[in-house]
């Protein structure tokens, strides 16, 4: 997950790849105030390559807005090298 802060207005936009049940791709964002749930949003698209070409015009259109890329916040528990997650 990528995640772009806008610090002027106070808010957060995530975005993240996953894939689909039915097989194909879905870009995910999240916008909403810092530390808030925030809004969903999914595009389904069909390829991996559809779903990088969206991804970086939903991106380029959020740094246009003031936006700027930071970590995302770790989640709850932290993952090992091979991405299990681990009790804290």
């Amino acid at each position: 997950m990528r995640r772009f802060i806008n610090e002027k207005k106070g808010k957060e936009w995530t975005i993240e790849i996953v894939d689909a049940a039915d097989g194909t791709k879905e870009v995910r964002t999240r916008s909403g105030k810092i530390g808030e749930q925030g809004v969903l949003g999914t595009r389904g698209v069909p390829t991996a390559e559809a779903a990088e070409k969206k991804a970086a015009e939903l991106i380029a259109q959020q740094l246009k807005k003031g936006y700027v890329e930071t970590e995302a916040p770790a989640a709850s528990g932290s993952a090992d090298e091979s991405g299990e997650k681990q009790e804290n």
